[in-house]
Formats: structure tokens, sequence, C-alpha cells
């Protein structure tokens, strides 16, 4: 299971902290040229011996009156290890839907190479919203 990079977990917990701070969600339109971003805590979890949390980060657009993910992606963030880990991507646009890590039948399941891409786009992704949103 591959947790984000050192810089992009940095900005991440950022972002968390800030949705904490505005009671769980936050909406970021810092700059007009790019899409806003929408920050959601969703629940608390169990993962393995660590309390976790998990995140929503999504850039919504239109299509026919419907929100749309472009993409929207979950995270388990866990505090005490400043760990952040890809859980699931959707891009309603691209009709993409990808559950990397979940619970099934009282166990954890990873799907290990689709987590790993997972991370690796959210690598890049933290980065870009960093910049586009000047943070």
């Amino acid at each position: 299971m591959k947790a984000l990079k050192e810089n992009a977990a940095e900005i991440f917990i950022q972002l968390a902290t800030m949705a904490d701070n505005s009671n769980g969600y936050l909406k970021i339109k810092n700059n007009d040229s790019f899409m806003p971003l929408t920050i959601e805590r969703l629940y608390g979890v169990q993962f393995g011996p660590h309390k976790g949390i998990v995140y929503s980060l999504a850039h919504y657009g239109t299509m026919n009156g419907d929100l749309m993910s472009d993409p929207e992606m979950t995270f388990i963030y866990i505090p005490e290890l400043k760990k952040v880990y890809p859980s699931s991507f959707t891009n309603h646009y691209a009709g993409a839907y990808l559950e990397s890590i979940y619970f099934e039948d009282g166990n954890w399941m990873i799907n290990k190479r689709g987590q790993e891409e997972q991370a690796a786009f959210a690598d890049l992704w933290m980065v870009n919203i960093k910049d586009q949103q000047e943070l």
C-alpha cells in the first residue's frame, strides 16, 4: 500500500485541516482560471491498529444540470502517522471509478496496482492544487 509522498501529504493535511476548521467542509476558489476544489471530511475508520479519517477532494463541473466529478478522490488519513492513502478515484466525464482500498466482509481489501496508480496521480494533483489555488 502506497502513501502520498511527504510534500503531497503536507498539502493534503493543510487542506484537511482547513476543512476541519470549517465544520468538515470547504470549497476553495482562489483562482478564477481553475475549477474550485471541494474538501469534505466523511467519516472515521479503524485502519488496522490506527484511527483514520476519510476525506473526499473533488473538482466538480456540471453536465445537463448534474454535478460531475473531474476528479473526486477519497483518502484515508492516519493523523498519528501523518500518512495519507488514496482509496478511490472517480471521474464522471471519463466514466472512471475504482475503489482501491475498501472494507469488505470485515477485512480491508487493497487493489495494489490501482492504489499505487492513485497515489502517483494524487502526488501530482496535490502540487497542482497548491499552485492553482495559491495555497
